[in-house]
């Protein structure tokens, strides 16, 4: 009996794994989808802005603790600002 449940929880395990292996993989090609949208919209923009670009931000910005791995705690201000 014992052995049947060792069975079904690494059953369970494999079936977990399985799944966030898709998820990961679905959000891989869903973020290549967007960089390449991105790409082409300046692409576009290429054509009709000849002179040199200048990009500006905030670029550690992020929209919540959702697009945050590591470091300090997140400053909520900081979020609604980068948010608006």
């Amino acid at each position: 009996m014992m052995g049947e449940d060792l069975l079904l929880t690494f059953r369970f395990f494999v079936g977990l794994m399985s799944n966030l292996a898709s998820f990961i993989f679905l959000l891989n090609v869903l973020l290549s989808i967007l960089t390449m949208l991105i790409i082409l919209e300046l692409v576009d923009l290429q054509s009709t802005h000849t002179r040199p670009w200048l990009f500006t931000g905030n670029l550690n910005a992020t929209r919540g603790a959702h697009g945050k791995i590591k470091g300090n705690c997140l400053n909520k201000t900081s979020c609604d600002d980068f948010n608006s």
